[in-house]
């Protein structure tokens, strides 16, 4: 026979526990919502109500999703709920959601999901955990914003340095280059002044890097070593990352990529700090290069987001503390990271991601807490389709010439290697130091065949003076050159697309054949842009 007495007492004891459970969850300054199998409130603490604009008692038996959760975020939250108690997994991931209160405002919960089981061990619903982080995103966004803001002030500083730099590589290599030419083969001269022009090339390269800092360096693939420069960025290393990172290169044999060497060297520079930060006492960061076969096999498996081929792959590794589960999901996010307070912007592996999606790669991680983190970068190797339509034949034309043409430029250094060379080469040429002083020459010139003209100068920029040029001489043609990229003022408006354009610094050989091409192939035809 049942024993009542033994029943009462278990009753008892039971409301006493769920009462003693409810006073803990009501005291904790988090969100506590049990949810049944059915998606209705069975339990909420009194901070979860309080975010929510409700009485306890009035939210039991709504649905969950439908009533509290916010549109953006609810089919995801009901995906999670249900995952959970298919898979049983206890408890799930970290995730994100928005709850809509009373007043319809919205907040952002972080937490996770734990399943509820009943005395007899069945699963009879999920605790939902989470805490509001409205005004902690905010801060951070408001924060990464300032951050971003910051960044972009100094990458117009880079930038502009970079214009003016290249004014001053252009006039030092073409002044060189001119020397070069009046002395015999056999003079010793001719060593310093190879030494001159070697390092023009790589004070252009420098401000290549700068623009890239700035953002103001389109992407110009070439064909490289993934090799060099990841040993050039090497050279450099330890004076970013500091004495207590080791650097250990294990170069191999990957094949040849088209990329830009300039946005190469950024993914490895951001990458090997990524690896420095996540060793504050220092360790061992090992840079590592080979070739790699992904097979239709590897992509059916959903392992890479590639199509099936060989890849070059830099690899990046470091002795460090990790990165755990959660945060790995977020880790090529905009403004993520992982690093302590004011420590990172949390661009760098944003950035990496987008130079990576931009070669038509792939960036990956693995990494486990405790244990270290491994990226690799996998860069598609060189086609030889590719190679005949980037290295078209260049016709071999006559550099020499007779025609007038008038040179505008502002920086008197370069303004004399030009002319000088167009001289040299035969053409009569009239030279002007702004838009004003180019008025006054037009006003005396019977005829004209070509304008070159700086893009970016005091008052009056390139286009503006020809414009004003054009009304006189509607038939002139027309070279722009600056030490901008092409597609960086054209998207400023400055330019607009079909120009003639040249970008500094240049080869003095260069110039002259981009200036007889120009003139040969519009003969017979209108005015150029």
């Amino acid at each position: 026979m049942e024993n009542i007495s033994d029943n009462h007492s278990f009753e008892k004891k039971w409301e006493y526990e769920k009462r003693r459970a409810q006073q803990f969850l009501d005291v904790a300054p988090v969100l506590f919502v049990g949810v049944d199998l059915d998606e209705k409130v069975t339990l909420i603490n009194r901070m979860g109500a309080f975010l929510l604009g409700f009485q306890e008692r009035t939210l039991i038996g709504e649905n969950w999703f439908d009533r509290f959760v916010a549109d953006a975020s609810r089919e995801p939250a009901r995906e999670a709920f249900r995952n959970l108690l298919t898979a049983q997994k206890q408890p799930s991931e970290y995730s994100e959601f928005m709850v809509r209160n009373k007043g319809g405002q919205e907040r952002l919960i972080a937490g996770r999901y734990a399943l509820l089981r009943d005395e007899e061990g069945r699963v009879s619903g999920v605790l939902i955990c989470g805490e509001d982080i409205t005004e902690f995103r905010l801060a951070r966004s408001l924060k990464a914003s300032h951050e971003a803001q910051k960044l972009e002030a100094v990458g117009r500083l880079a930038a502009g340095v970079a214009q003016d730099f290249n004014n001053l590589i252009t006039g030092i290599r073409g002044t060189a280059e001119g020397l070069k030419e009046t002395l015999r083969a056999e003079d010793p001269r001719q060593r310093d002044l190879i030494a001159i022009l070697d390092a023009t090339d790589k004070a252009f390269a420098i401000t290549r890097k700068l623009r890239t800092f700035g953002k103001e360096q389109a992407a110009r693939p070439t064909v490289l070593d993934l090799n060099d420069p990841v040993r050039e960025v090497s050279k450099i290393l330890h004076r970013l990352i500091g004495d207590e990172v080791r650097v250990e290169l294990s170069l191999g044999k990957p094949r040849p990529i088209m990329a830009d060497p300039a946005f190469v060297e950024q993914v490895v520079v951001n990458l090997a700090l990524n690896g420095r930060d996540a060793m504050p006492k220092g360790g061992r960061l090992t840079l590592r290069t080979f070739d790699d076969e992904i097979t239709r096999e590897d992509v059916k498996k959903g392992h890479f987001d590639l199509e099936a081929g060989h890849y070059a792959v830099l690899e990046v590794s470091d002795a460090g503390q990790g990165i755990d589960e959660a945060a790995l999901s977020h880790l090529f996010e905009p403004y993520f990271s992982t690093k302590g307070k004011d420590r990172g912007s949390g661009l760098g592996l944003a950035t990496v991601y987008g130079i990576m999606k931009q070669a038509g790669g792939e960036i990956v991680v693995e990494s486990k807490a405790g244990m270290g983190t491994t990226f690799r970068a996998f860069f598609p190797v060189f086609s030889q389709d590719t190679a005949s339509e980037s290295n078209p034949t260049l016709p071999n034309v006559s550099l020499q010439g007779h025609e007038t043409v008038l040179v505008i430029e502002d920086e008197a250094i370069v303004r004399r290697v030009v002319v000088n060379k167009l001289r040299q080469s035969g053409y009569n040429v009239v030279e002007a130091a702004n838009g004003r002083e180019a008025l006054a020459e037009v006003s005396k010139m019977k005829e004209m065949d070509l304008i070159i003209s700086d893009v970016i100068m005091p008052q009056m920029n390139g286009p503006e003076i020809v414009r004003q040029i054009r009304s006189t001489h509607p038939h002139v043609l027309v070279l722009y050159m600056s030490g901008y990229p092409e597609e960086i003022i054209s998207s400023q408006g400055v330019l607009h697309a079909g120009i003639h354009f040249i970008e500094k610094p240049y080869l003095s050989s260069e110039l002259t054949r981009r200036v007889r091409e120009l003139l040969d192939s519009a003969k017979g035809a209108g005015p150029n842009n």
